[in-house]
């Protein structure tokens, strides 16, 4: 039987639903986005305090996001179908 576990940290920051994560283990860095036009990126290996960095750019909410696993670019794409590429 399976036990259950506990969320060894919260990354709370955005205001509205989060919808797509990325991944890049290369840089150790998580994209989180949502309903909103913004972008946050984490470092989740830093102590808790830190804040998230903003990834403005976008003007409608995003849908998803992509960390390519070899280079320190990502992809996203909001609902207008709007694609920005950040690096």
């Amino acid at each position: 039987m399976a036990t259950a576990k506990e969320a060894r940290r919260e990354l709370r920051h955005h205001s509205r639903a989060v919808h797509a994560l990325a991944f890049c283990a290369k840089h150790q860095l998580l994209l989180s986005a949502g309903s909103e036009p913004e972008l946050f990126l984490w470092a989740p290996a830093l102590p808790t305090h830190r804040s998230p960095t903003k990834l403005s750019g976008h003007t409608r909410p995003v849908a998803d996001v992509f960390a390519a696993p070899h280079s320190a670019e990502a992809v996203s794409a909001d609902v207008g179908g709007s694609v920005k590429v950040w690096n």
